[in-house]
């Protein structure tokens, strides 16, 4: 199991470009249907393919999870990471495979679709597992085009104790008078 966060994503990715491949094979299989007969077989077919991946992909996030370094925890009392109960809802993925057969390009409307559902399996589980664990820290994680605060906030690591703290600016969880916003500015 890949320890290092770069080889997870890869690994991540890997499993919706796979997804993305069927999706292309499917999807071009469907030129002998209407409209209508497409939207219902796909309303069937695409949750029952990208279930197994977004399973996988969830699996995948727990083992990586357990594998992350944590403080010792008493004997006994060990956290255990486990998938959330309820991943991407087949209704979701089969209204996503709706909207992406009415698109002017549907297989990679589809395709990306797929992706994030792939990805949303593992943030879901991730997630999960973070607001269960007792201790559990956040960190932030800036994109490529945050402003310069943002990048210096996620120079911190993982010192946040909630995700709102770790994805927004909030305060510091007491109420500043003015004489104190006075002396904090002056």
């Amino acid at each position: 199991m890949p320890a290092a966060v770069p080889e997870f994503q890869l690994l991540l990715t890997q499993l919706a470009a796979d997804l993305g491949v069927k999706v292309e094979w499917l999807l071009s299989r469907m030129d002998r249907l209407d409209q209508r007969e497409a939207l219902a077989f796909l309303t069937d077919a695409y949750p029952d393919l990208a279930m197994p991946y977004i399973d996988l992909a969830a699996q995948t996030t727990a083992t990586f999870y357990a594998d992350q370094p944590v403080a010792p925890q008493p004997p006994g009392q060990e956290f255990i990471p486990d998938v959330p109960p309820d991943l991407v809802p087949a209704d979701r993925l089969a209204a996503s495979a709706r909207w992406a057969l009415l698109q002017a390009k549907p297989i990679p409307a589809l395709q990306g679709s797929a992706m994030r559902a792939v990805f949303d399996g593992s943030r879901d589980t991730m997630i999960h597992n973070a607001d269960r664990e007792k201790g559990a820290r956040w960190a932030r994680h800036a994109s490529a085009n945050a402003c310069a605060f943002c990048r210096m906030l996620a120079t911190r690591h993982a010192v946040y104790t909630s995700e709102a703290a770790a994805t927004r600016v909030v305060g510091r969880g007491v109420d500043l008078t003015e004489a104190d916003r006075r002396a904090i500015h002056g």
